[in-house]
């Protein structure tokens, strides 16, 4: 088994697999330990003593046992990340405007500005889809509203942006004519 252990760094390798930011003891002055595994190396920091650079030799060791707590360290599962914060108001005005977007540019429009242009268009067909679009869009913003206002008020706990997303109304486009 080959470890090598950076206390400075909190960082531990058992076969060439690190983690870092792990928590153990060292004797003072260890810059690193490398395991080989039947002896080990200490390599110890330098200091300046009396205006001089000093670096003490390394120190070939038959034992691990000073360093076991860097490799249990390593061993140990990583501690669970913490909970994700809610979504913000920005999170999920951001996703809704991306479903309104991409909703559009399943017809082939560019997003959803560009196709409620086409309300006024004397293309009957675009006309109906930008209408169809226009009025399935505010209910889409309606809906968002009155859920974010029911989640502030405490009358529903607060979706995850997916969740809401699918809570939208679905839209109806016009027939098309054969």
């Amino acid at each position: 088994m080959r470890i090598t252990v950076i206390p400075d760094d909190q960082f531990v390798s058992v076969d060439g697999v690190g983690r870092s930011g792990l928590s153990f003891d060292c004797p003072d002055g260890v810059h690193a330990f490398q395991w080989y595994g039947n002896y080990g190396e200490i390599e110890y920091k330098a200091n300046v003593e009396g205006g001089t650079l000093v670096k003490p030799q390394n120190q070939i060791v038959a034992s691990f046992d000073e360093f076991q707590a860097a490799l249990d360290a390593w061993a140990a599962p990583p501690p669970e990340p913490p909970p994700l914060p809610p979504p913000t108001e920005a999170d999920f005005a951001a996703a809704i405007q991306g479903h309104i977007d991409a909703t559009a540019q399943a017809k082939g429009y560019t997003d959803g500005f560009a196709l409620a242009g086409y309300v006024a268009s004397t293309v009957q067909e675009w006309a109906a889809e930008a209408t169809a679009f226009v009025a399935w869009r505010d209910s889409v913003w309606l809906y968002a509203y009155q859920e974010m206002a029911k989640v502030a008020a405490g009358e529903r706990p607060t979706p995850t942006v997916l969740e809401l997303i699918g809570e939208l109304p679905a839209i109806a486009w016009p027939n098309q004519a054969a």
